[in-house]
């Protein structure tokens, strides 16, 4: 996974996640509270600018929260969330997985939202060595995958909107097959000034498409997956 996959477009990214969230967070915070009201510790994996873990926090307001983010722009944008707010104080920042204390079976909590189709087949092996290492035997791993388990053809569409003082930043995302497994998504960024295209910037970017059941034969033997609502999935030790 690149770490600097993001980078470029930071400021975009971060202005249309935002309302991603938006329909995201209450959704974790639901798994989170039926599945681990008492949880301690929780590792997000490709943390991004924060916004999993802000959504987590409100669920589980005392636990700590390790946050993994290979991207240097992401990090520092990361950092500017965690401590300018309530998670100040509860949360630590790692480059990679491999930083992560060994801790072993003491989180209670893994996210991955919008990361494992970047990575590919080793890296996400490491992945579930990590999660068999550190989850505790009543934990849970929460994916969020891109809800296309095939390469196939996605139209563009609006996938995100907001506005800033007097400009509008849209985001339109699409998709089409690419080698194997992958698919090729493309996300154009507009900035909008009274109703004026000022700027227009295209993103593109590779995923490689799974759902449950890869999902469940990536995570192994003593896991069980469910689907728990739009491209979500929750894994827990059987």
């Amino acid at each position: 996974m690149a770490a600097a996959a993001y980078d470029d477009d930071l400021f975009l990214y971060e202005v249309s996640a935002v309302e991603h969230w938006k329909t995201r967070g209450p959704i974790l915070q639901k798994i989170l509270s039926e599945y681990c009201p008492s949880t301690a510790a929780v590792v997000d994996i490709g943390s991004g600018t924060g916004l999993t873990i802000a959504a987590a926090h409100e669920a589980l307001p005392y636990a700590t929260i390790s946050a993994v983010e290979p991207s240097d722009g992401m990090r520092a944008a990361l950092a500017a969330r965690i401590t300018q707010g309530a998670l100040d104080g509860c949360v630590t920042i790692f480059e990679s997985i491999g930083e992560l204390p060994d801790a072993a079976s003491s989180v209670d909590a893994i996210l991955a939202f919008g990361v494992l189709g970047h990575m590919e087949a080793d890296e996400r092996t490491v992945f579930w060595q990590t999660v068999r290492r550190l989850l505790s035997p009543d934990g849970v791993v929460v994916v969020e995958l891109m809800g296309v388990e095939h390469p196939t053809y996605v139209p563009r569409r609006l996938a995100g909107q907001r506005r800033i003082g007097t400009r509008r930043y849209e985001s339109w995302i699409s998709g089409e097959p690419a080698a194997g497994d992958e698919m090729t998504w493309r996300t154009i960024y507009r900035i909008i000034d009274d109703r004026h295209t000022i700027d227009q910037h295209e993103v593109v970017r590779t995923w490689h498409t799974f759902g449950l059941d890869q999902l469940s034969r990536e995570a192994g033997e003593g896991f069980s997956c469910t689907k728990r609502g739009e491209a979500i999935y929750v894994v827990e030790w059987v």
